[in-house]
């Protein structure tokens, strides 16, 4: 027996999974920070830019589907080539116990393969949290019903929904646009690493994995910030800063069904003040919140006091967001006088229209699908992989395969 003493915590296998080019973005910004501790995953349908990811595991979706390109921010071709490649997500996922997903909303790939992927993960059996971003309002209404369709579905499949949107980024004036976004990154980064920290880190006060379930399990709508605070008022200053994050869709904590309270100090961080930054969370609670709490201390003396807050289940009633109501207004007046994108059904795809034909020609006996019910079958799915691209054709700058083009210009007269 080793005299090694070993801590479940340590066990915890957690991935962080971008899908479209946005998460794929905020993949890579995690990776160049130098963020350990867990697992990365990009999954795409655009050749190119996989290429260009330093994560350790990169899928291609769709290749039969999208032909290596992109979805055209298409949304239900996002939803097909996920589906197309279910069993392979499948096999990228498993193992582990937190999932945390990161998309941009509104676009195709993104918007719509991250419901299918969430669902796959939630199936696993591991802690599902998405964090996604919502498209600048001068993106226009096609672009923000996607998102607002995609958020639906994804809702039903995750534990946790942290969602940021994008105009939150115009108060950041005096940043560049690079900077900017990686305060948007932030919000992602830091959430992971304190819950990573708060698995795997043994504390004074412990927080185990579990802990983490049961606030997060189908909790829904989620706030997570960090707050950091020096002086005499340091407690209640940090938890306040923690929950008012100026990026993230959440206005208040008011309502939550349960937080999370993690506290960071140093060796004078006085018992006192983790009682008076329990007592102001519970204020910005309510009576009613379960509340689990950490305390972690380090070496020496240090001037100020780090908060984590990890607050979920709240009021389904609860508006948060200007996002959604504003959606649905400007495609109800817009709609008329903008072109939108037409909706793509699964049968305008070459591959699988060739397949309706040819059973049109050749009746087959009725059978129950052998496939378990999925989307697509075997067949279409061999289909698929025998029309893609060769590895040695170079994409040019169209990013729409000619079947894609054919369909636009038949749906635009």
């Amino acid at each position: 027996m080793s005299g090694k003493e070993e801590f479940p915590g340590n066990d915890i296998v957690i991935k962080v999974c971008g899908v479209g080019g946005g998460g794929g973005n905020a993949i890579e910004r995690m990776i160049e920070q130098k963020m350990g501790g867990v697992d990365f995953i990009v999954i795409n349908t655009d050749a190119q830019a996989l290429s260009k990811s330093s994560a350790a595991c990169k899928l291609q979706i769709g290749k039969g589907i999208t032909g290596g390109w992109g979805a055209g921010s298409i949304p239900e071709l996002g939803s097909y080539a996920a589906e197309e490649d279910r069993e392979r997500i499948r096999e990228a996922l498993e193992g582990s116990q937190m999932i945390f997903l990161t998309s941009g909303m509104g676009g195709g790939t993104g918007t719509g393969a991250v419901p299918i992927v969430a669902e796959i993960a939630k199936k696993l059996g591991a802690l599902t949290i998405a964090v996604v971003t919502l498209p600048f309002e001068f993106e226009g209404p096609v672009r923000k019903r996607n998102a607002y369709e995609g958020i639906e579905k994804l809702k039903e499949h995750v534990d946790a929904l942290i969602t940021i949107p994008n105009d939150r980024v115009a108060t950041l004036k005096d940043l560049t646009v690079k900077e900017a976004f990686l305060k948007v990154d932030e919000v992602l980064h830091n959430g992971i690493r304190a819950i990573t920290d708060l698995i795997k880190i043994p504390q004074l006060i412990n927080i185990d994995f579990a802990d983490v379930r049961t606030i997060l399990q189908n909790s829904g709508k989620a706030h997570l910030g960090i707050g950091f605070a020096r002086g005499e008022k340091r407690p209640e200053e940090a938890i306040i800063r923690a929950i008012e994050c100026n990026l993230l869709d959440t206005k208040s904590v008011l309502g939550a069904k349960g937080a999370i309270l993690n506290i960071h100090g140093g060796s004078d961080m006085k018992m006192g003040e983790v009682i008076r930054a329990g007592d102001k969370l519970r204020e910005m609670l309510g009576p009613e919140a379960n509340v689990i709490f950490g305390a972690m201390v380090s070496e020496g003396e240090r001037e100020d006091i780090c908060v984590t807050v990890i607050a979920a289940g709240f009021p389904e009633d609860q508006k948060s967001s200007e996002f959604i109501p504003s959606a649905i207004t400007n495609i109800t007046k817009e709609q008329q006088i903008s072109p939108t994108i037409p909706s793509i059904k699964k049968e305008d795809i070459p591959q699988i229209k060739e397949q309706k034909e040819a059973e049109r020609v050749i009746p087959k006996e009725e059978k129950k699908p052998e496939n378990g019910g999925e989307l697509f079958s075997k067949e279409e799915l061999k289909k698929a992989k025998e029309t893609t691209p060769k590895k040695d054709e170079k994409p040019t700058l169209d990013p729409k395969p000619p079947w894609l083009r054919q369909f636009f210009e038949k749906n635009s007269k």
